[in-house]
């Protein structure tokens, strides 16, 4: 073969050769940063033009994900940055390399959170709370704002939730219900926006017992709300009845049968029996509400023993349309408000002059001292009704009943308790206790 023949075949073979392209500079830049900062398990490569990340766990297994991240010079601070905002939400939140990678997409690390959007969208969620629960959201949620753009301007969630109770708490008391509706509702969008909206985990809610640090302990106990005796009931009842038979009517409702007083909205008389809609509700259990209660009166006695039949002579006013429930009761349970009917029956009862001399005379009675009188009258009549029985009737758990009426007592019925004697004890001729 001469030279010429030679060099061509040379050519020809080293064309068929596959050689191998030296990786750009920027590449091996960019893998060296990434062992840097991330160790070993982690490895990018090049897919359809974009990054794909490939994360191996000490036990082997492998995922991969593609990165919304061009691969070309340039890109190295990015993917760095996104690779750490990854590994933040695996290892805080407990999630996939996939479920992160999607969740990241959701919000990009950079650039400023739209606040805004968020509390808009979150309140669109949240569109399903009766009225006044989500007028309560929103006005938190305002001040949240307030507080994310106060100094010092919160880095975290955390600090947000501290500068929040700095802002807001003046006028709370500490431990109570106002301060601990506040901060889990705001908490609660904290969580929502970065589990499912891809906030950055920083912001995510403190855990709960840096939230009770915030709510405080009580200082002081307020008056308990109690029971309206069965006398102070009577004597209320005879006074509506001479004088305003509507509300006459709303008070015997709720104070013989143990009514919310919101219930006065969904009250359905049937063959002399009343029953009552549930009230405790949103949109997403009205879509399939519970069935009606069934509630049972219990009647006062007059000093002299007689007995009274208040509830059954309302019930039977109700059904029959002879009298009606006052007029803002009326509007009210118009309007589908189930608080809005409960607010109008107490106003009613707070304007009356009767009214007020029997809270003046007993610290802690409120209007919902009707139904705990109806609790307290059934565990205390003879023979006491089983608590079982009590307890639906009221529409609650045995459960419930205990915890919100088994602490009432009155020093009539503890000297009454005590002052009953033992059963005489003796002894047989077998020498046997009898």
């Amino acid at each position: 073969m001469d030279t010429r023949s030679t060099v061509f075949y040379t050519r020809f073979c080293t064309r068929l050769v596959p050689t191998s392209r030296p990786s750009p500079a920027w590449v091996a830049t960019l893998r060296d940063a990434l062992r840097h900062e991330h160790g070993r398990g982690w490895s990018v490569a090049e897919s359809r033009g974009q990054v794909r990340l490939t994360r191996r766990d000490l036990a082997g297994s492998r995922s991969t994900c593609t990165l919304p991240i061009a691969w070309e010079r340039g890109c190295v601070s990015v993917v760095i940055a996104t690779i750490a905002s990854l590994r933040d939400r695996m290892e805080q939140q407990g999630l996939s390399l996939a479920a992160a990678a999607e969740l990241l997409a959701a919000a990009p690390p950079t650039g400023p959170i739209d606040w805004p959007a968020l509390v808009a969208e979150h309140l669109e969620a949240r569109s399903d709370l009766r009225t006044t629960t989500y007028r309560d959201l929103e006005t938190r949620l305002v001040r949240m704002q307030s507080t994310l753009t106060s100094r010092p301007v919160p880095r975290d969630g955390a600090e947000l939730l501290r500068g929040y109770a700095r802002q807001h708490f003046a006028a709370c008391p500490p431990g109570g219900q106002g301060r601990k509706r506040q901060l889990l509702d705001v908490a609660r969008f904290l969580r929502w926006a970065v589990e499912r909206r891809g906030a950055p985990v920083c912001w995510l809610p403190p855990p709960t017992d840096h939230l009770a640090e915030l709510i405080g302990a009580r200082t002081s106990h307020g008056e308990p709300t109690m029971p309206i005796s069965p006398e102070a009931l009577a004597g209320l009842l005879d006074h509506l009845e001479a004088t305003r038979p509507e509300l006459w009517l709303a008070v015997a409702l709720v104070g013989c049968y143990g009514l919310r007083p919101a219930e006065l909205g969904v009250l359905h008389p049937r063959g002399g029996r009343l029953y009552v809609g549930a009230v405790k509700r949103n949109s997403r259990t009205a879509a399939a509400p519970k069935a009606d209660r069934l509630v049972l009166p219990l009647e006062l006695t007059d000093p002299s023993g007689a007995g009274r039949d208040d509830g059954a002579r309302a019930l039977a006013l109700l059904e029959a349309g002879l009298v009606g429930l006052p007029l803002p009761i009326r509007n009210a349970a118009a309007t589908g408000e189930h608080k809005a009917v409960g607010d109008a029956f107490r106003q009613l009862l707070d304007r009356l002059p009767y009214w007020q001399g029997l809270a003046e005379r007993t610290p802690g009675l409120s209007p919902y001292g009707l139904r705990h009188g109806f609790a307290w009258r059934g565990a205390h009549r003879q023979p006491p009704i089983p608590l079982r029985d009590l307890a639906a009737v009221m529409g609650h758990s045995p459960a419930t009943h205990l915890r919100h009426y088994g602490r009432w007592t009155a020093e009539a019925d503890l000297l009454l308790s005590f002052a009953t004697p033992p059963p005489a004890v003796g002894v047989d001729t077998a020498g046997r206790h009898v």
